[in-house]
Order: structure tokens, then C-alpha cells, then sequence
């Protein structure tokens, strides 16, 4: 029997102890595998499943923790000079990373982060010039870590912005989707009274560097079109953040829509949330997922760490292609003079049934937690990569670029 164990230490809300926690609920109840998590005991994934049988192995940043085993221990994608310095882990454990995020294996210098995951052409430079020896060894460790089927990437998103900031071309890939919570009956609802009710829209989200720019485009375009549909629009947004205040700002220059913030919501009020109070979900991420879970029409919106142009392109979730859940902004995602929110939203009004039926089976053949965690076990079953290899190949100690890294960050993090 295979032990899986999770590794993600987190106090805060995040989507990685959400898709690690729902995937290990998913392997224990056939009551064939076993899963672990590895997480503060007052962590995101601790509380998740705590209501499981599923194996909590406490982590303290203050003593060492010795990871137990013939296991496979499932890390967010990661170089392995960077892992959890506190991990004691044997050579004969084997290892499997999931890339979640568009920047799991770029490297981003310390104090130049937003402005090199912002703009492409400057983030490629510094790559190719003060970067390169960190490139090169990121480079060396995909190829590694693909040789030994311990790297899967979430969705396709994740593959180009990987591809485009290193310069490379990987092999072509079979995605690891992220699995939304569990099966659910769409939620039909007869049809509004636009006029008298007014459209309901959301946002979920932590209001977060990458985050909260495209939030921000989006309140300010919906302030633009919302005299058009000559229906009241309202925005709850549920989410708090560090560029909360910024977020209020934007809100108090808005004069055509009325915006409620509510802050953070327990877990177990979300879904009531969606299908009691809201038309069109506007999110990123898992919080994405859950909409479409619930039969929500989604508008699927894309990570910026700066201002968006005008012309962002918005669309549907069910419509946009290789699983991805937010791409990087880029040119592909602007169009001047596109009038896509308008369009959607009118859609939506039109044609409500329709969109959240399709948001619906969407959910259904992509993301639910069954089928994710079929191909999940296919995938880490696999994996031939086992720690010592890291050490064999030169990649668990530390790089000393990543030092000269991790100094730059406390400098600018104590400021």
C-alpha cells in the first residue's frame, strides 16, 4: 500500500492546502491508499482534514522533523535546495511535484519580482544575465525532474509562462488539474426579474499582489458598462488582503455600481453564498472551480502583478482551454475596443440557464475530484525520483545564488 504525504506548512488561506487536503480526503476513502499532511497543527490543511483519517505530522520551525519511510511525498513544485529546512528526509523516499503556480520554477530576483512577473521581456533579460547560473540550474533540474516523471504541471498556463521566461520547449504535456470539492447537483434557478432585482456578481479571492490588479480592472470596467444594461449591478467582494486599502480606494471612485465588502468566509458559507446570492462569479483559482462546482456562470480572470490595459478580454471558465485557471497577462489577452464584459454579462441575462449548465459540465469533466485523483495516482505512481537522487545529482544543497536570494529577501522584507 502506498503512503501519500502532503507537504505544505501554511497558517493562511491558500489554494494549494485546498487541492492537497481534497485530493488526500479523495485517497482515503476507498480505504485502499493512505495519505498524510505534513502542516502546522493549527494549519490550513490540519483543519481540513482533521475530520478525516488521514495522518497529521506536525511540523515545527523549531525542531527537526523526520519524514517517514517508503513514501511519496508530494510537494507545490520547488528546487530542492529550498525545501522545508526542517525536513529530515531518507534517500529512499520518493519525490512528486505538482506545479501550481506560473512561477513554482522561475526565478525571481528579490525586490524585482513584480516587475519581472510582470513584464516578460525584462524578466527574460535578467534570466540571461544576472540570473543565468540560477536558469541554468532550474533548467538542468526539469529536465531532471521529467526524466523521472516527478513533475506534472497543473494546466497549460503553468507550461508557457515556465517555457517562455526559461526559453525552452518541454516535452508535450498531460495535465494534473486542480480538483474542485465534491460532486453536486447543479442548482436550477427559474429566472430573475433583471430589472426589479438587479444582477448579482461576485468576487472570491484574496486581494493579493497578483490578484488584486486584475480585481481592480474589473470593478472600474464594470462601473463603464453598467449604465448600458440599465439594470442595478451589485459586487460583493469576499476576500481580504495586503492591497485592501488600494482596493478601497479604487471602490470610492466608482459612481454606477454598489460594492459591498464582506472580508473573509468560513469554507462551509461559500457554497450557500453562491447559489442564494449570486448571478455571475468573477474569480481565479479554485475559487473559480467552486462556482462552476455549483453552476454559477464563471468569468475566469487572469494573474497581473501590474496595471491591466485597457482591452482585457473577459470570458467564461467553461470556455477558455487546457485547464488553466488564470494565465499570465500577456497580449493574447488584450483586445482594444472589445466590448466582452458587456457581452458576457448580457449573456448571462439572456441566457442563464444555458451558461450555467455549460459552467456546470464543465466542472464535471475537468476538475472533479474523482477523475483528478484517478489521474493523480496514475501520475505519482510513477515517479521514479527518489531523494537521494537530489543529492547524487547535486541539487539539495544550496545553490549559492539562492543565498545571496534569500539575504537580498530578508533585507527587503524587514523595510
Amino acid at each position: 500500500m502506498t503512503r501519500f504525504i502532503f507537504c505544505f506548512p501554511y497558517r493562511g488561506v491558500g489554494g494549494v492546502p485546498v487541492l492537497f487536503s481534497r485530493i488526500a480526503e479523495c485517497l482515503v476513502r476507498d480505504g485502499i491508499h493512505q495519505a498524510s499532511v505534513i502542516d502546522y497543527p493549527d494549519g490550513a490543511m490540519a483543519r481540513a482534514v482533521a475530520h478525516l483519517p488521514i495522518d497529521l505530522i506536525a511540523y515545527d520551525e523549531d525542531k527537526p522533523l523526520h519524514v517517514p519511510n517508503d513514501a511519496v511525498l508530494i510537494f507545490q513544485s520547488l528546487n530542492p535546495w529550498a525545501m522545508y529546512p526542517n525536513l529530515r528526509i531518507p534517500g529512499n523516499v520518493r519525490i512528486f511535484f505538482w506545479n501550481c503556480h506560473p512561477f513554482n520554477l522561475v526565478p525571481v530576483f528579490p525586490g524585482l519580482r513584480a516587475m519581472m512577473m510582470s513584464n516578460l521581456g525584462f524578466g527574460r533579460l535578467a534570466l540571461a544575465t544576472v540570473l543565468r547560473r540560477y536558469r541554468t540550474i532550474v533548467v538542468r533540474l526539469i529536465g531532471f525532474l521529467l526524466e523521472r516523471r516527478a513533475l506534472v504541471f497543473m494546466d497549460k498556463a503553468n507550461v508557457d509562462n515556465t517555457q517562455n521566461y526559461l526559453g525552452i520547449s518541454l516535452p508535450q504535456q498531460d495535465y494534473l488539474p486542480v480538483p474542485a470539492g465534491s460532486v453536486c447537483d447543479r442548482i436550477y434557478r427559474s429566472p430573475r426579474n433583471w430589472m426589479t432585482d438587479g444582477l448579482r456578481l461576485a468576487w472570491i479571492g484574496r486581494i493579493a499582489d497578483f490578484k488584486y490588479p486584475i480585481l481592480s480592472k474589473t470593478l472600474l470596467s464594470l462601473d463603464r458598462v453598467a449604465p448600458a444594461l440599465k439594470v442595478p449591478v451589485r459586487v460583493v467582494i469576499v476576500g481580504d488582503g495586503p492591497h485592501l486599502d488600494d482596493l478601497q480606494r479604487d471602490i470610492a471612485t466608482l459612481k454606477n455600481i454598489e460594492v459591498d465588502l464582506v472580508g473573509e468566509m468560513p469554507t462551509t458559507d461559500i457554497a450557500p453564498f453562491l447559489t442564494e446570492r449570486v448571478d455571475v462569479l468573477f474569480a481565479m483559482g479554485t475559487s473559480a472551480l467552486e462556482g462552476a462546482r455549483l453552476g454559477v456562470p464563471t468569468v475566469l480572470l487572469d494573474v497581473a502583478y501590474g496595471p491591466v490595459p485597457d482591452g482585457y478580454v473577459f470570458s467564461w471558465l467553461h470556455e477558455r482551454g487546457g485547464f488553466t485557471l488564470g494565465e499570465v497577462m500577456s497580449s493574447s489577452l488584450i483586445q482594444p475596443g472589445n466590448n466582452s464584459l458587456e457581452t458576457v454579462l448580457r449573456t448571462a441575462m439572456a441566457s442563464f440557464d444555458q451558461v450555467s449548465r455549460a459552467a456546470h459540465s464543465y466542472y464535471g469533466t475537468a476538475h472533479a475530484p474523482a477523475s483528478v485523483t484517478e489521474k493523480f495516482l496514475r501520475f505519482a505512481e510513477l515517479s521514479c525520483c527518489f531523494y537521494k537522487d537530489f543529492e547524487i545529482a547535486g541539487f539539495s544543497a544550496r545553490d549559492p545564488v539562492y543565498e545571496i536570494f534569500v539575504a537580498l529577501r530578508r533585507r527587503f522584507v524587514s523595510r
